[in-house]
């Protein structure tokens, strides 16, 4: 069937095709969800275990190691990285790209729960975390006041978190900071002692006579009416007298102790510019479109805001979603002027408004036809596909122009409009499916690479293969059918007369010269060569001597940074809080910063520690400053405070943990002894400190911090027929407190834990009062803690970690504004200078590790793409040569490629990468071109090699520099540090417009030289192949 023939004779039924799909494209344009990323299954699992009270060496001993065991029983592990601090423990799993995580999800939530019946009493159950870079926390919102702390935090718990949560979309609204209300009881470990009671024996009694149950169900005629036994006390005075059985007869729970309203220990503090605040981290499910949902989540706010007391303020600060929506905005208005800028080129070439109206037409049918297969496989807007639809519009005109100027050749030739266009397709026909099916096995790969890159960029591939056949149908059909019933059929105007006469002389002069530099190329091919020569090795130099430098991902200039502070280890929370509060007060001075929202004792990775705490500073959305120009200010600020250490961090979904992770540069040291791990992070950081550009090395082996050891007399115990279990279990009953009950004043206030502890009210236990604290009863006498144990001071590590179950010490530092290869590459020559003990080991973690894991597969796809680029053409041309002539353009295109980043200063980065593997497709069109002109006019006119291929080169000069100056006006948006994304956009901007520009001037040359090397070499092999045959034939003759 001829397409273009039937679109032709039935122009009316080929445009309501065409019709059709455009508005099928806006209603899949419309459904299409907006994200941040594409849907993308990251196969990391965290395992939390949480255990309080208990130090870093019993978490991993007694709960990370029992659970590290279980886990050997899932199948797949690549990497399990576990932490333990005092009181929680995480286990980090990776398993390979492509694992679906949510069937691993459930095979080791069935193993770690199976473990957990072996943990110690007293630790929580374990949480099973799923990675997911959309449900990543896309905003923090703070509610404060001038409101006392129980207020501000009953207000948040019962209004503001449940108004969040209901907003459709929301995965999840985590709390942070505030002080809830309790009711504490003190129990004097002396009274406790004369009435020989345990704290265990008061619980009960709480419990008992302080509870409310159902009872049954009363039937009454037709009425059911439930029985509640309640006996619940709405007083502390009615608590203070709830009557507790002792060996001196019943004595109430107020003669034992004292019984106040107060809070819990404090664990996390919040501040919003200082003032105290409480925190709202949303999450958004990985389905929802994440910008209406950001949306919605304001509108909330802003009811919610509208009903709070007083005094009580309710914003958004560290909103994600503002850079997402800024940045998908600056990419639309990027595709909308490549288009402009594509349609003013071509009519600058072709000087017909109505072939720069039907080039331009051909650009949002085939983009709605793309947004209809985008909605059919799943696909989303999101950073990627736009990236991928804005680097599209030169490959769409690409098409359209190679055809439609051999349409205008042909009707300049006498032929009719509708004869030209028949012809005038036909004849280019074989080059335009070469070309797309180039640009099919070039981006397919890209697809389907393995691991999580694969599936970052899947989308990316099959939208630009999807546009790319979707412009292939379109230039056989649209194109032609316009060109014969719509291009020719207005006047030309006097005034474009006159530029179009003088623009193709001044082409007529630029191809006489062409043809001349040609012609002296082919005699002088050994210079060819030399300059072959010259530009490899210019490339391998620029790699090779790290002039153009390479990172992971580029640093995105956001409108919000976050600040990892840490104190020195022992330091109490309000010495924390302090230093925290200092650095945030002075960072809200610095021009440009809007808001600065604080926590002290909550980290990255909700990680809860004394001594660590966490800042989110917003910039002003009106002019703000670059992010790069106030972060060296912040860590000026931090050097000020004394034992304050600070890491800053951009949000970057494609590093772990959001980008809020900490340092780029990360080591991991390995082995079996804390101690040498200690001492050889100290010789690593000491060095780190030398390179330039890193800043603030920090490393887990921190000092060690004081902890008390209770060591139980087994002979003791056991005297007393007690166990060991039974004894910690007291001592955390008596020094954490424990829940007996709950209390509730009145019926619409919050249930209030009833905290049972022993000591004097509002001051820690000293080592005096607890070798007083009452274990258990025997014969009416307590037993005391001190006559079955002693308590000993000893120092245990701040952190424990393991690394594949081997002990590990993590080193990261933040890496200022130099490249991370080239970071990566000093710390590398560091690391081989420290000579290492047999069994310890260091190794890259992080970004760098991350990066690896990136270009690996990316390296595998350029490869595959190179080889099918080859398979597929000399499938075509049915030959094995000449294919060769087509891939000698690509090293030649990176040239230009390596020579715009070196010029710009800008690394090679994971989306260069992409960009250089997309250029092997836009190149080789050109190569095409000229070797399927080159072959038709061989088969078609009875000329010389060399004059078959000045003519081909003569005859496909125009659409190639058509083509490419098109595609590079297109992409001048892009390369405009303008706008949010910039950083992504211009490194792909930069290798695809250097590479075309310099790929093209040398293809123009270099190519035919090389092709005539082989079409040469392939008549002398021919000519001794017929030799040797001849001879053959007269040898067998004369037998």
């Amino acid at each position: 069937m001829n397409l273009t023939r039937i679109a032709i004779r039935r122009p009316i039924a080929a445009l309501m095709l065409m019709l059709a799909v455009v508005l099928l494209g806006i209603v899949a344009y419309t459904k299409l969800p907006v994200r941040r990323l594409p849907s993308v299954n990251f196969p990391h699992i965290t395992v939390v275990l949480s255990d309080p009270g208990a130090s870093p060496g019993t978490m991993r001993a007694q709960l990370v190691d029992p659970v590290e065991n279980a886990l050997t029983q899932v199948n797949g592990i690549v990497s399990m990285n576990a932490t333990a601090r005092a009181g929680n423990a995480r286990i980090a799993l990776r398993f390979p790209g492509g694992t679906n995580v949510n069937q691993v999800a459930v095979q080791v939530a069935n193993v770690v729960n199976q473990a957990a019946a072996t943990l110690p009493v007293g630790s929580q159950p374990p949480l099973i975390l799923k990675a997911d870079p959309n449900a990543l926390p896309v905003m923090d919102v703070v509610l404060y006041g001038a409101q006392r702390q129980a207020a501000l935090y009953q207000e948040a718990s019962q209004t503001v978190a449940p108004a969040l949560t209901a907003v459709p979309g929301v995965a999840t609204v985590n709390m942070i900071g505030g002080r809830p209300l309790q009711v504490n009881i003190t129990l004097s470990s002396a009274k406790l002692e004369q009435y020989g009671l345990t704290v265990s024996q008061v619980k009960t009694a709480i419990a008992t006579q302080n509870s409310a149950a159902p009872a049954g169900v009363i039937q009454q005629g037709m009425q059911a009416n439930p029985v509640q036994v309640t006996g619940q006390v709405g007083s502390l005075t009615a608590l203070g007298q709830i009557a507790i059985p002792s060996q001196s007869g019943l004595v109430s729970l107020s003669q034992l102790g004292t019984i106040t309203q107060g809070n819990p220990p404090v664990t996390t503090l919040s501040h919003l510019d200082g003032k105290n605040a409480i925190g709202f981290v949303i999450s958004v499910q990985s389905n929802a479109n994440t910008l209406t949902t950001a949306a919605l989540v304001r509108a909330a706010i802003h009811q919610i805001a509208s009903q709070l007391p007083v005094g009580e303020h309710l914003i958004v600060t560290g909103d994600i979603t503002s850079y997402t929506r800024q940045a998908m905005s600056a990419t639309q208005r990027d595709l909308f002027l490549a288009i402009l800028a594509a349609g003013l080129m071509i009519l600058v070439w072709l000087h017909r408004l109505r072939m720069t109206l039907v080039i331009l037409l051909t650009i949002p049918v085939t983009l709605c036809a793309t947004f209809l297969a985008m909605d059919a496989a799943g696909f989303s807007i999101d950073m990627i596909s736009l990236m991928a639809l804005s680097l599209l519009i030169g490959i769409l005109v690409d098409d359209a122009i190679v055809v439609l100027e051999n349409i205008e050749r042909h009707h300049k030739g006498g032929l009719s409009a509708a004869a030209a266009a028949y012809r005038g397709r036909r004849e280019i026909g074989g080059a335009a499916l070469a070309i797309t099916l180039t640009d099919v096995v070039v981006y397919a790969p890209v697809a389907f690479m393995q691991g999580n890159i694969g599936q970052l960029f899947r989308e990316f591939g099959l939208t630009i293969v999807f546009a790319t056949v979707f412009s292939l149908f379109v230039s056989f059909t649209l194109t032609p059918l316009l060109a014969a019933h719509f291009v020719w059929r207005g006047r030309v105007f006097a005034r474009t007369a006159v530029f179009s006469a003088w623009w193709d002389a001044k082409f007529l002069i630029v191809r006489a010269r062409y043809e001349r530099i040609l012609r002296y190329a082919l005699r002088h091919s050994l210079l060819v060569f030399c300059v072959m020569i010259g530009t490899l090795t210019f490339d391998i130099a620029l790699l090779q001597s790290g002039m153009v430098a390479t990172t992971y991902t580029p640093k995105q200039n956001a409108s919000v940074f976050f600040v990892s502070a840490q104190m020195p280890t022992g330091s109490s929370i309000g010495t924390t809080d302090e230093a925290v509060n200092a650095l945030a007060a002075r960072i809200k001075q610095l021009a440009g910063v809007s808001a600065v929202f604080s926590t002290t004792g909550f980290g990255n990775g909700s990680v809860t520690a004394e001594n660590i705490g966490r800042l989110t500073v917003d910039l002003q959305s009106a002019s703000p400053p670059s992010v790069f120009s106030v972060l060296p200010k912040v860590q000026a600020i931090a050097a000020t405070i004394p034992g304050l250490k600070i890491q800053t961090s951009l949000p970057n979904a494609l590093i772990s943990g959001g980008g809020g992770s900490g340092g780029a540069l990360s080591i991991v040291l390995r082995g079996s002894s804390m101690s040498v791990l200690q001492a050889l992070s100290q010789r690593v950081t000491a060095a780190l400190t030398q390179i330039p550009g890193v800043i603030n090395p920090v490393s887990t082996a921190q000092n060690s911090q004081p902890m008390l050891t209770l060591t139980v007399n087994s002979q003791a115990v056991s005297s007393f027929g007690l166990s060991s279990s039974q004894v910690g279990q007291a001592i955390r009953t008596a020094l954490q407190g424990v829940t007996a009950s709950s209390y509730r004043p009145s019926e619409n206030a919050l249930s209030e834990p009833i905290v049972l502890q022993v000591g004097k009210a509002g001051q820690s236990m000293t080592v005096q009062q607890l070798q007083q604290v009452p274990v258990a009863i025997e014969n009416g006498v307590p037993i005391l803690l001190g006559q079955i144990a002693t308590i000993s001071a000893t120092a245990v590590s701040a952190t424990e970690r393991e690394y594949n179950r081997a002990l590990s010490v993590q080193i990261s530092a933040n890496t200022g504004g130099q490249p991370l290869g080239l970071i990566a590459s000093e710390a590398r020559s560091v690391l081989q200078k420290i000579a290492m003990p047999a069994g310890y080991t260091a190794q890259f973690n992080g970004a760098i590790q991350q990066k690896a894991r990136a270009f690996g597969p990316l390296s595998g796809a350029l490869k595959l793409s190179v080889v099918l680029v080859y398979m597929l053409l000399a499938a075509l041309y049915e030959s094995l040569i000449d294919p060769l002539a087509v891939l000698v353009t690509l090293p030649l295109a990176l040239t230009g490629s390596l020579f715009g980043l070196w010029v710009t200063g800008i690394p090679f980065s994971l989306y260069a990468f992409i960009a250089t593997i997309m250029l092997t497709g836009l190149v080789s069109k050109n190569a095409i071109l000229l070797i399927d002109a080159t072959k038709r006019i061989l088969r078609d006119a009875n000329v010389s090699t060399v004059d078959a291929i000045v003519q081909a080169g003569s005859r496909r000069l125009r659409p190639i520099l058509m083509t490419t100056a098109t595609m590079t006006l297109a992409m001048a948006p892009l390369l405009l540090p303008i706008g949010s994304g910039a950083s992504t956009r211009m490194p792909m901007a930069i290798v695809l417009v250097g590479g075309m520009l310099g790929g093209t001037l040398l293809t123009l040359v270099v190519l035919p030289v090389v092709y005539l090397w082989l079409l040469s070499g392939k008549r002398v092999v021919r000519e001794r192949v017929t030799k040797w045959k001849a001879r053959i034939r007269v040898i067998v003759h004369a037998q």
